[in-house]
Protein backbone atom coordinates (compact mmCIF):
# COMPACT_ATOMS: atom_id res chain seq x y z
CA UNK A 1 0.00 0.00 0.00
CA UNK A 2 1.23 3.45 -0.89
CA UNK A 3 1.97 5.94 1.82
CA UNK A 4 2.73 9.63 2.00
CA UNK A 5 5.92 9.15 3.96
CA UNK A 6 7.50 7.19 1.14
CA UNK A 7 6.31 9.76 -1.42
CA UNK A 8 7.69 12.70 0.55
CA UNK A 9 11.02 10.91 1.06
CA UNK A 10 11.30 10.23 -2.67
CA UNK A 11 10.44 13.85 -3.45
CA UNK A 12 13.01 15.20 -0.96
CA UNK A 13 15.79 12.82 -1.96
CA UNK A 14 15.10 11.83 -5.57
CA UNK A 15 17.29 9.27 -7.26
CA UNK A 16 17.46 8.33 -10.87
CA UNK A 17 14.58 6.06 -11.76
CA UNK A 18 12.28 7.20 -8.93
CA UNK A 19 9.95 9.09 -11.28
CA UNK A 20 7.82 6.03 -12.01
CA UNK A 21 7.46 5.17 -8.30
CA UNK A 22 6.61 8.80 -7.46
CA UNK A 23 3.97 8.87 -10.19
CA UNK A 24 2.49 5.57 -8.97
CA UNK A 25 2.38 6.71 -5.33
CA UNK A 26 0.72 9.98 -6.31
CA UNK A 27 -1.91 8.16 -8.35
CA UNK A 28 -2.72 5.65 -5.59
CA UNK A 29 -2.85 8.35 -2.91
CA UNK A 30 -4.95 10.62 -5.16
CA UNK A 31 -7.50 7.81 -5.61
CA UNK A 32 -7.61 7.21 -1.85
CA UNK A 33 -8.13 10.89 -1.08
CA UNK A 34 -10.81 11.34 -3.72
CA UNK A 35 -12.69 8.33 -2.31
CA UNK A 36 -12.32 9.65 1.23
CA UNK A 37 -13.43 13.16 0.25
CA UNK A 38 -16.46 11.77 -1.61
CA UNK A 39 -17.39 9.65 1.39
CA UNK A 40 -17.14 12.66 3.71
CA UNK A 41 -19.04 14.96 1.36
CA UNK A 42 -21.85 12.40 1.03
CA UNK A 43 -22.01 11.71 4.77
CA UNK A 44 -24.70 13.41 6.81
CA UNK A 45 -23.48 13.51 10.40
CA UNK A 46 -25.82 13.61 13.35
CA UNK A 47 -27.12 17.04 14.17
CA UNK A 48 -25.08 17.48 17.32
CA UNK A 49 -22.61 20.33 17.13
CA UNK A 50 -19.52 18.30 18.12
CA UNK A 51 -20.31 15.68 15.46
CA UNK A 52 -20.81 18.27 12.76
CA UNK A 53 -17.60 20.08 13.71
CA UNK A 54 -15.60 16.83 13.75
CA UNK A 55 -16.98 15.94 10.32
CA UNK A 56 -15.98 19.36 8.93
CA UNK A 57 -12.47 19.04 10.37
CA UNK A 58 -12.07 15.62 8.73
CA UNK A 59 -13.20 17.06 5.39
CA UNK A 60 -10.94 20.12 5.62
CA UNK A 61 -7.96 17.96 6.55
CA UNK A 62 -8.69 15.58 3.68
CA UNK A 63 -8.45 18.50 1.24
CA UNK A 64 -5.30 19.74 2.99
CA UNK A 65 -3.46 16.42 2.88
CA UNK A 66 -4.67 15.71 -0.65
CA UNK A 67 -3.21 19.05 -1.79
CA UNK A 68 0.19 18.05 -0.44
CA UNK A 69 0.48 15.00 -2.69
CA UNK A 70 -0.69 16.65 -5.91
CA UNK A 71 1.85 17.61 -8.53
CA UNK A 72 -0.32 20.17 -10.33
CA UNK A 73 -0.14 23.60 -8.72
CA UNK A 74 -3.62 24.37 -10.05
CA UNK A 75 -5.10 21.29 -8.32
CA UNK A 76 -3.13 22.06 -5.16
CA UNK A 77 -4.44 25.63 -5.11
CA UNK A 78 -8.05 24.43 -5.46
CA UNK A 79 -7.69 21.85 -2.69
CA UNK A 80 -5.98 24.29 -0.34
CA UNK A 81 -8.74 26.81 -1.05
CA UNK A 82 -11.43 24.25 -0.23
CA UNK A 83 -9.67 23.43 3.04
CA UNK A 84 -9.38 27.12 3.90
CA UNK A 85 -13.09 27.61 3.16
CA UNK A 86 -14.11 24.76 5.47
CA UNK A 87 -11.79 25.94 8.25
CA UNK A 88 -13.06 29.52 7.80
CA UNK A 89 -16.60 28.23 8.30
CA UNK A 90 -15.43 26.43 11.45
CA UNK A 91 -13.80 29.66 12.60
CA UNK A 92 -17.09 31.52 12.21
CA UNK A 93 -18.85 28.96 14.41
CA UNK A 94 -16.04 28.85 16.97
CA UNK A 95 -15.66 32.60 17.44
CA UNK A 96 -19.41 32.95 18.07
CA UNK A 97 -19.56 30.22 20.69
CA UNK A 98 -16.12 30.02 22.33
CA UNK A 99 -14.08 32.42 24.45
CA UNK A 100 -11.15 34.08 22.66
CA UNK A 101 -8.60 32.00 24.58
CA UNK A 102 -10.28 28.62 24.03
CA UNK A 103 -7.89 25.88 22.86
CA UNK A 104 -10.22 24.78 20.06
CA UNK A 105 -10.55 28.30 18.69
CA UNK A 106 -6.79 28.84 18.83
CA UNK A 107 -6.24 25.47 17.10
CA UNK A 108 -8.55 26.48 14.25
CA UNK A 109 -6.72 29.80 13.91
CA UNK A 110 -3.40 27.94 13.91
CA UNK A 111 -4.57 25.53 11.21
CA UNK A 112 -5.79 28.38 8.99
CA UNK A 113 -2.49 30.21 9.42
CA UNK A 114 -0.64 27.00 8.49
CA UNK A 115 -2.84 26.56 5.42
CA UNK A 116 -2.28 30.15 4.31
CA UNK A 117 1.47 29.81 4.82
CA UNK A 118 1.80 26.51 3.02
CA UNK A 119 -0.54 27.36 0.15
CA UNK A 120 0.65 30.96 -0.25
CA UNK A 121 -2.98 31.96 -0.73
CA UNK A 122 -3.43 35.72 -0.50
CA UNK A 123 -6.48 36.47 1.65
CA UNK A 124 -5.94 39.77 3.43
CA UNK A 125 -9.42 39.81 4.98
CA UNK A 126 -8.88 36.43 6.61
CA UNK A 127 -5.40 37.39 7.80
CA UNK A 128 -6.79 40.56 9.37
CA UNK A 129 -9.48 38.50 11.10
CA UNK A 130 -6.86 36.08 12.47
CA UNK A 131 -4.69 38.94 13.73
CA UNK A 132 -7.71 40.57 15.39
CA UNK A 133 -8.64 37.30 17.12
CA UNK A 134 -5.04 36.83 18.30
CA UNK A 135 -4.91 40.37 19.65
CA UNK A 136 -8.15 39.75 21.54
CA UNK A 137 -6.86 36.45 22.95
CA UNK A 138 -3.63 38.07 24.12
CA UNK A 139 -5.55 40.91 25.76
CA UNK A 140 -7.84 38.42 27.51
CA UNK A 141 -4.81 36.46 28.75
CA UNK A 142 -3.07 39.51 30.19
CA UNK A 143 -4.67 38.91 33.58
CA UNK A 144 -4.13 35.12 33.53
CA UNK A 145 -1.08 34.17 31.45
CA UNK A 146 -1.01 30.68 29.95
CA UNK A 147 2.38 29.66 28.56
CA UNK A 148 1.04 26.95 26.26
CA UNK A 149 -1.51 29.28 24.69
CA UNK A 150 1.12 32.00 24.37
CA UNK A 151 3.38 29.55 22.51
CA UNK A 152 0.52 28.63 20.20
CA UNK A 153 -0.19 32.30 19.51
CA UNK A 154 3.51 32.86 18.78
CA UNK A 155 3.47 29.96 16.25
CA UNK A 156 0.39 31.44 14.59
CA UNK A 157 2.02 34.85 14.34
CA UNK A 158 5.13 33.24 12.83
CA UNK A 159 2.94 31.61 10.18
CA UNK A 160 1.32 34.96 9.45
CA UNK A 161 4.70 36.72 9.38
CA UNK A 162 5.90 34.16 6.83
CA UNK A 163 3.17 35.36 4.46
CA UNK A 164 5.21 38.52 3.98
CA UNK A 165 4.98 42.13 4.91
CA UNK A 166 2.33 42.73 2.23
CA UNK A 167 -0.43 42.43 4.82
CA UNK A 168 1.14 44.84 7.26
CA UNK A 169 1.45 47.59 4.65
CA UNK A 170 -2.32 47.91 4.47
CA UNK A 171 -3.43 47.31 8.05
Amino acid sequence: MANEGELFTLLRFPREGDERRISHLRQVLREHYISYETLLEDARPMTTTPTILAHRILLADAFFFHARIEESENVQRKLYQRSIEVYSDLLDHAKRSLPSTDDSLLSIIEKISQLLRESRVQNSGLVLELITLLDRAEADMSSRPDLEKQRKIRRIRENIDALGSYYYLYF
